[in-house]
């Protein structure tokens, strides 16, 4: 009976613990790519207009669109609203890849509902949000977050079950 308590007790504590962590303000990478140099005028004009009308564009960050690079943990972290999720939009136009990532409540202008596009960097445009700290720097980092951050819990659980009923 008391081990039946117990794995309760654990439930109900990994429970209060979910519950503080999505309570809590998260950090997320800020930052946007500029326009390649090589775009045109009309095109620079046009997406310069849409960024303006659409979104609340972070700083401009020369390794933004590269999450590999040596210089991305230099890129400014923001402190997102409680609740929030970090967001990651890329756009791939031919040999060309321009990318915003920052906080979903401040990305987007308020009279914006954000469009349901896939998270796959093989599409265009591709939107991505997540909800754990920096986890916007690319999708990559994405799945081994979620790997680890599941597999160590389910881990702790099976061990401390273990260690009840022995």
């Amino acid at each position: 009976m008391l081990h039946l308590f117990q794995v309760t007790l654990l439930f109900a504590c990994l429970d209060c613990f979910d519950r503080v962590l999505s309570d809590s303000a998260i950090e997320c990478y800020g930052c946007a790519t500029s326009l390649p140099a090589t775009t045109d005028f009309e095109a620079k004009t046009a997406m310069k207009l849409l960024i303006k009308n659409n979104y609340n564009l972070p700083e401009v960050h020369k390794v933004c669109s590269e999450p590999g690079d040596q210089e991305f943990p230099t890129i400014p972290h923001l402190e997102c609203p409680i609740g929030d999720q970090c967001v990651k939009i890329t756009v791939n136009q031919q040999d060309q890849r321009f990318v915003i990532r920052g906080c979903r409540a401040t990305m987007f202008k308020p009279n914006i509902t954000p469009q349901d596009y896939p998270c796959d960097d093989r599409s265009s445009p591709s939107i991505c949000y997540c909800d754990q700290a920096l986890c916007n720097r690319s999708l990559l980092m994405l799945a081994a977050d979620l790997a680890a951050n599941t597999a160590a819990p389910l881990l702790y659980y099976q061990n401390t079950v273990q260690l009840m009923l022995y």
